[in-house]
């Protein structure tokens, strides 16, 4: 027993090839690595989803505008001015359809009234 124990201890410190020590701090950084790669797919797999709803909700928005199935309000009144044109439109009674899945960035579309 005593002659297994200064082989085993002889095999420890000799520097001869790896040790097992350094073969365990290997596979410790090589475990962390890998946690951390699972991190960032399943966050990007989340940041997926998130965008894929919320455009979704925009496209929905979109097709609502496009349709012209329900309309947001009435505008009492409109004024159309040109930048470097004379024109200018007023119309009353101008019904308005709005796509707000981007609060920062809302879509509003017009429909003039019939004349």
């Amino acid at each position: 027993m005593r002659d297994m124990m200064k082989r085993a201890s002889r095999k420890l410190k000799s520097r001869a090839g790896e040790s097992i020590g350094e073969t365990l701090v290997a596979l410790l950084i090589s475990a962390l690595a890998l946690v951390m790669l699972a991190g960032a797919i399943s966050a990007t797999g989340r940041m997926i989803t998130t965008s894929d709803k919320q455009m979704g909700k925009y496209y929905d928005g979109d097709k609502g505008i496009v349709a012209r199935t329900s309309s947001d309000g009435t505008l009492s009144s409109l004024t159309i001015k040109g930048d470097k044109t004379a024109i200018q439109e007023i119309h009353n009674n101008v019904k308005y359809y709005k796509n707000d899945a981007f609060t920062n960035k809302p879509v509003v579309a017009y429909k003039l009234p019939d004349l």
